[in-house]
């Protein structure tokens, strides 16, 4: 790996920010999401998921990402 000015260009076969991830590796995949992955922030505090699934890499730099958005009940 090199690395210049806080961008990395990784070896051959490996990838992400820091140059750690096997390539081959298999791709995270989600299988449940706590309440359906819905959290209402009207009524509790919605600043941490937990979320089940399969191939996530095991590391401490692990970071998950989320975007809120408005759900509207149709009447």
């Amino acid at each position: 790996m090199a690395c210049t000015a806080g961008s990395c260009e990784c070896y051959a076969g490996y990838e992400s920010a820091d140059c750690s991830v096997s390539a081959k590796a298999a791709a995270p995949r989600t299988s449940l999401a706590w309440q359906y992955g819905l959290c209402d922030v009207r009524t509790m505090n919605c600043s941490h998921v937990i979320v089940y699934g399969t191939d996530f890499i095991n590391s401490p730099n692990l970071t998950c990402h989320f975007q809120e958005t408005k759900v509207r009940r149709l009447h």
